[in-house]
This record gives structure tokens, C-alpha cells and sequence, in this order.
């Protein structure tokens, strides 16, 4: 499955704000100028995590939540 949200940079950026858990992924871009929801159901060996851009791209800032449940 492939979704796109085509944007244009603002000040030569591209802000991109993702959220994923184990059944929904949301997109939000330049803050809420585009946005992709959509649910997913993948098996338990699908673990990876892909992006990419048509041209020329580099990452700025990337940061990673665990959110996962941690009392036990």
C-alpha cells in the first residue's frame, strides 16, 4: 500500500509528523496543511519502516517515541 500527500516546502522544509502503533498510522505534513490516516493490520514478521522522497531529501531531526505500555 502506497498513500500520498504531495507538499510544498515552506522556507525550503518539508515538516513531517508521524504517529504509528500497531494498527493505525497518521501523517500529519507542515503541520496539519496535509493529512494521511489509515488503519493497518500487518503480520507479526513485518517489523520495518520505510520513506522516501521523489529528488533530492535529508532528514533535519529525526526522534522516535516508544509508547509502549510499560507497567507490568
Amino acid at each position: 500500500m502506497v498513500l500520498t500527500a504531495p507538499l510544498k516546502p515552506v522556507n525550503g522544509q518539508i515538516k513531517i509528523q508521524v504517529l504509528l502503533d500497531k494498527s493505525s498510522l497518521e501523517v500529519f505534513g507542515n503541520d496539519g496543511e496535509r493529512v494521511i490516516t489509515t488503519m493497518l493490520y500487518p503480520d507479526d514478521k513485518e517489523t520495518g519502516l520505510s520513506v522516501f522522497a521523489e529528488g533530492k531529501a535529508k532528514f533535519e531531526k529525526l526522534r522516535i517515541w516508544n509508547l509502549e505500555n510499560r507497567r507490568k
